[in-house]
């Protein structure tokens, strides 16, 4: 703390206070108390003077429940080792942090540095009787390999999961046609991959583009992602894979999955989506904010204010509103496409999430858009 002087405490979302002490580091932001300064710090950290290391970047995930982006991180913590088990490690690290509750992301970085960071986590769940440990430390027992280094199993390679999924759907088919997939239109790679998925009992996810076009995303969670898969796996079954990927590129899937009964109103969008007319960019705006490593398009960019974010941190308060309103039960993505034309993206969003009056002036501001647009 230093210079005293009078500005909105930095810590503007919890706190009301004047800013009386500015940040003797970066000298950029204000707080009223150290209190404030300490609370702000897991994320002023990324704006400010100080170096910071790769633990910064994971607790940072972690608090947001989301996988790391950070590529350094991504490797110092094990995360482009750990393949589909992403998920699995990220609650690893959840469940360490809750666990240690004093843990600061300092003492995880020496843990790492001084190569005991899987001895601390294994002492850290130790510290638990053994029913209490969970799933995700019973799964890291059974993949150390993560970690510490060891080579990863060739099952559990990306390139050994692949191979795996592809030969699935040779096998499924009943015929091996690797030598004529490369000819092949994106719409039939896109089908290919989705069975892939399908037959492996899994679905895509954000991460990847198809997690749209099949109409993923109008999913409130992923159990709702998971009934969405298990009408492609029943749809699968009554139709060969040329009358699934026709439909597809036509855009007629929906008329296909309608066929086997009325879906239920909270997948009322899907036929939307996969009808493939047009593609609104709130569909982009939900895949980017919950999403890993998911660049935002140049529409949502515009459209949702993301252009107005003059730092790291405005740019990670917009996606957090908006990350809360697309789990809320009553949210509607479409009516959201709706409220972005007209001009009115904070309007709609209070409905959904809890603003205090400061939060509400930066977001003012930053949903601002070119909309509406004036008639010609």
């Amino acid at each position: 703390m230093a210079t005293p002087t009078t500005r909105e405490c930095a810590y503007r979302y919890e706190c009301e206070n004047p800013g009386t002490l500015r940040c003797s580091a970066c000298k950029k932001v204000w707080y009223c108390s150290e209190e404030c300064q300490k609370n702000h710090w897991n994320r002023h950290i990324f704006d400010c003077a100080v170096p910071i290391h790769t633990a910064y970047f994971l607790n940072r995930a972690r608090l947001s429940d989301l996988i790391p982006t950070h590529y350094q991180t991504r490797i110092d913590y094990g995360f482009e080792r750990a393949g589909e088990f992403e998920p699995m490690l990220l609650g690893l690290y959840k469940g360490m942090w809750y666990i240690g509750e004093s843990l600061t992301p300092k003492e995880v970085h020496r843990w790492r540095r001084d190569g005991i960071l899987v001895q601390k986590i294994k002492e850290l769940f130790s510290s638990l009787p053994k029913n209490n440990r969970g799933g995700y430390y019973a799964w890291f027992l059974e993949h150390q390999y993560v970690l510490d280094g060891s080579p990863i199993p060739e099952e559990h390679t990306a390139e050994g999961q692949v191979k795996q999924m592809r030969a699935k759907v040779w096998d499924y088919l009943g015929k091996d046609m690797s030598e004529d997939e490369p000819q092949w239109p994106a719409s039939k790679q896109d089908c290919f991959l989705h069975y892939a998925m399908l037959l492996s009992s899994n679905h895509p996810g954000p991460e990847v583009d198809i997690w749209i076009s099949f109409g993923y995303c109008v999913a409130k969670d992923s159990h709702c992602e998971m009934e969405i898969a298990r009408l492609y796996q029943g749809l699968i079954k009554r139709c060969t894979f040329d009358e699934f990927c026709e439909a597809y590129a036509n855009g007629n899937l929906f008329n296909l999955i309608h066929m086997a009964g009325p879906l239920p109103h909270h997948l009322r969008h899907l036929s939307l989506v996969v009808a493939k007319t047009v593609r609104y960019s709130v569909w982009d705006l939900k895949r980017t904010v919950l999403g890993t490593d998911v660049a935002p398009v140049r529409s949502i960019v515009a459209d949702y204010g993301f252009m107005n974010c003059r730092a790291q941190e405005e740019k990670e308060a917009l996606a957090d509103v908006y990350r809360a309103a697309f789990f809320h039960k009553d949210f509607d993505e479409v009516e959201m496409h709706e409220a972005c034309i007209k001009g009115q993206i904070l309007e709609y969003m209070k409905r959904f999430v809890p603003l205090r009056k400061k939060e509400e002036k930066l977001m003012r501001g930053l949903m601002k858009n070119m909309y509406p647009l004036a008639d010609i």
